[in-house]
């Protein structure tokens, strides 16, 4: 196989209802000079069986001997790397056929070191989007010259973008480890910190899959562990001496204890503990401030799944 352009990397742990779309959106691009490094990190169903029935030369599997979690997957794949661009891909996600090929174009037209686009958002199972991550910020997005660490933390987008492999290795940027949730956040922001050559692409072509494991719960341990990813943002040297992305980071540090107050009600809510609701409430006064100016969200999203399973 030639030199590879741009190198995709996908961490998967127990994904085989999914991992082949992934792979196969990847296999199917209209770009084909790319290499597929897949890193598994001790799946105990079958996906490591239905990657390695898929005969293509691209791929290249690796498996942790444990589990290490994906920020170690990542970096792993990094380091296996030979193409000119980095991608990364969730085993249960999956990509519009043309999505390299336009990245690719978009960013030598601009001399970009990083391009990322627009994300469709849909419900696993279902056959349509709902939204798209960026659909109320595009105008913001697309008015700036160049993406900056303080507009990701102002508008706190998730992204999946294109990376220029020599700026990774040049500026030794990796994932942290030690973060089990949103790591990707606290890279993506490292690398917007080295680098005033990142833009947005107006095009969804990503497509995101929420799964089943939207469980208050989950949100409220998800959450506690972005408030850990962004106390670790807040101590990075890198951005000691930018005090306008410190305290849009410490704005988001509000936003996202706010959010954990709320969710930890709402468990109560879910369990019935009347004396937890009570505690709650005795201890954080301010949670009912919270959840009333949560609540037209809620009516929204509410009133939108009943018009859908009308329709």
């Amino acid at each position: 196989m030639s030199v590879p352009e741009i190198s995709i990397i996908i961490p998967t742990y127990n994904v085989e209802e999914y991992i082949e779309e992934a792979l196969n959106s990847v296999l199917n691009q209209s770009f084909k000079q790319l290499e597929v490094i897949v890193i598994d990190d001790g799946s105990r169903d079958k996906t490591v069986e239905i990657i390695q029935s898929l005969q293509d030369e691209r791929i290249k599997l690796y498996e942790n001997g444990s589990n290490q979690g994906p920020a170690y997957s990542r970096n792993f794949g990094i380091s296996k790397a030979k193409g000119t661009w980095i991608a990364f891909l969730d085993g249960d996600d999956w990509w519009d056929q043309e999505r390299i090929k336009e990245l690719l174009n978009f960013a030598r037209i601009k001399e970009a070191d990083m391009v990322f686009d627009d994300i469709f958002l849909i419900y696993d199972g279902h056959v349509s989007p709902y939204a798209t991550q960026c659909q109320n910020y595009k105008e913001k997005l697309e008015s700036s010259l160049n993406i900056t660490p303080e507009l990701l933390v102002e508008l706190d987008l998730g992204m999946q973008p294109i990376i220029k492999r020599n700026l990774l290795e040049k500026k030794n940027i990796r994932f942290n480890d030690q973060l089990i949730f949103g790591e990707d956040y606290v890279f993506y922001l490292e690398v917007l910190c080295e680098s005033n050559k990142c833009y947005f692409y107006n095009k969804p072509l990503y497509f995101y899959r929420q799964r089943g494991d939207s469980l208050t719960r989950q949100k409220t341990k998800r959450i506690q562990q972005l408030i850990q990813a962004n106390r670790e943002l807040l101590k990075h040297e890198k951005f000691q001496g930018n005090k306008k992305l410190i305290n849009q980071l410490q704005g988001r540090m509000v936003r996202l204890s706010n959010l954990n107050l709320y969710y930890s009600f709402i468990e109560k809510i879910k369990e019935k503990d009347i004396k937890g609701i009570v505690k709650n409430i005795y201890l954080n006064p301010k949670v009912i401030l919270i959840l009333i100016s949560r609540l037209p969200k809620v009516l929204k999203y509410r009133l939108g799944k009943f018009i859908k399973s009308r329709g």
